[in-house]
């Protein structure tokens, strides 16, 4: 009885272990984006569902947006939502324009989006490569 309950504990944190990665790598997975001269920012590859759907509201509702200040309202949280640094937020980024350069922050967005152009891709040509496997059942005949 005691090796069953001892076995249940290791399966249960093995479990518990899978679920606190998943929890971590939303706050944790980033890449550099090289911004040129040495400087680079951290954008996240792993956002949650809501930061996700945040997201893709977003940048539909800015491709419609004819208002500037809007715009660039909704550039910013889209910023703050993709940056891995948590002091890189829409207010900073609203408040502090003189501060940075906007082909830099034009920079941030286009690189999150090529990071995720380019996870797309990867993903179909992994499944093509593995649906290449799979044997043709459709048979001889003809249709």
């Amino acid at each position: 009885m005691e090796k069953m309950t001892a076995g249940m504990r290791d399966e249960e944190a093995r479990w518990s272990k899978e679920i606190t990665a998943l929890e971590t790598r939303v706050h944790t997975e980033a890449v550099e984006i090289d911004l040129g001269s040495g400087a680079s920012i951290a954008i996240r590859t792993c956002l949650t569902g809501d930061e996700g759907k945040r997201l893709d509201t977003l940048e539909k509702a800015q491709a419609l947006e004819q208002d500037a200040d809007k715009k660039e309202e909704m550039a910013a949280e889209m910023i703050e939502i993709v940056t891995l640094n948590p002091l890189i937020t829409k207010e900073w980024i609203l408040e502090n324009k003189d501060k940075y350069s906007p082909s830099d922050i034009l920079r941030v967005l286009l690189g999150f989006m090529e990071v995720r152009i380019q996870e797309r891709t990867d993903r179909v040509k992994r499944i093509r490569s593995a649906a290449s496997f799979l044997p043709d059942t459709r048979g001889t005949e003809l249709r």
